[in-house]
């Protein structure tokens, strides 16, 4: 367009970096336009002015993400190159900032459009001093993906170390590497969502493998929109629920799809039915961190095999608050499922 190629003249030719971004906001003419300058402009940095120039074009960057929140490709594609600026002034630390506000665009592009707040979701427990924290201060713990029980969820850490090892240039690889230690901060839970609010209905298995062989037990959490808005600031802090996509076969993409990498999973895992609750906050450091889930949890379900004494600990826990308390008894109409009955 003949505003973008004004502008890049004026840039090509020198001019006074200060000059040009001031006006660039009213110059640009669409925000595809907007980015495209200044990715153009990051490349056309000289040398001998990049400290100057480069503080233009965060101030620029500034500009356009605030008047496009949402275009996260288009900030990612800024982001980038701003990061790898730095990584060639050896400003790590710096470069560190927009790596960590590149992923979080990557993933906040996923957004919450699959979020199904009328659903219920289900967490299967092992007793433990946590699991019980998390229902008497109605939290919910989160962790790194590298505490899974399953070694290939999720892929992401699998590409970026790919990344990094197959690479060939140093900024590259320095960006990937920085790339990683943003990925330090994704945070994830686990559920099973559901219309119904029958546990009856869930695998039978979820108890074998994740409640410790019907010794533990499993919450019911009901989500509101306020839930997922009190954990958003824009630029480092969101939270989404999204279900997991089943594939035969998964392999290491050469460019990755932060979507792919977060939410898909083998066919061996589809009886799981599984939606994922993903935080991602740069603020945070915590391996195992929680999150504030007042008035979420609707109801608890002890497994067949629950002692007394944990269960006399789920009451404790309870307290006063409005949860309601199941046990799980082998149903004698049907020896393959199970019934809840109330108890609390």
């Amino acid at each position: 367009m003949v505003i973008r190629d004004n502008i890049l003249m004026d840039v090509s030719s020198g001019e006074d970096a200060k000059s040009i971004f001031a006006s660039l906001h009213d110059r640009a003419d669409s925000p595809k336009d907007w980015m495209n300058i200044i990715i153009k402009c990051l490349d056309l940095i000289e040398p001998n002015k990049v400290t100057e120039q480069i503080e233009e074009i965060q101030k620029s960057y500034s500009d356009f993400a605030s008047t496009y929140p949402s275009y996260y490709g288009y900030k990612q594609s800024i982001l980038s190159r701003i990061a790898k600026v730095y990584i060639r002034l050896n400003k790590i630390e710096k470069a560190q900032e927009y790596v960590n506000e590149y992923l979080y665009n990557a993933i906040a592009k996923i957004s919450n459009r699959e979020s199904k707040l009328e659903y219920n979701y289900f967490s299967f427990r092992c007793f433990s001093e946590y699991s019980l924290h998390d229902i008497a201060k109605e939290t919910i713990s989160l962790t790194h993906p590298r505490e899974f029980n399953d070694p290939l969820d999720t892929y992401l850490s699998l590409w970026l170390n790919k990344s990094i090892e197959s690479s060939t240039d140093l900024y590259n690889t320095e960006f990937f590497t920085l790339l990683k230690k943003s990925a330090e901060h994704i945070k994830l839970r686990c559920f099973i969502g559901s219309k119904q609010v029958d546990i009856s209905n869930m695998p039978i298995l979820m108890w074998s493998h994740y409640a410790d062989s019907h010794k533990g037990f499993c919450v019911q959490y009901k989500f509101q929109k306020e839930f997922f808005e009190k954990y958003f600031t824009p630029s480092y802090s969101l939270l989404l629920l999204k279900d997991i996509i089943y594939k035969d076969s998964i392999s290491i993409p050469d460019s990755l799809n932060i979507e792919e990498a977060l939410f898909t999973k083998s066919t061996d895992w589809k009886y799981e039915n599984e939606t994922r609750l993903v935080q991602y906050n740069t603020k945070e450091h915590e391996l195992f961190p929680t999150i504030c889930c007042k008035d979420c949890i609707k109801a608890i379900y002890l497994g067949v095999r629950v002692t007394e004494e944990n269960r006399r600990k789920v009451e404790r826990s309870i307290g006063d608050k409005n949860i309601q308390l199941y046990q799980m008894q082998i149903d004698e109409n049907n020896l393959t499922k199970l019934k809840s009955v109330r108890i609390g």
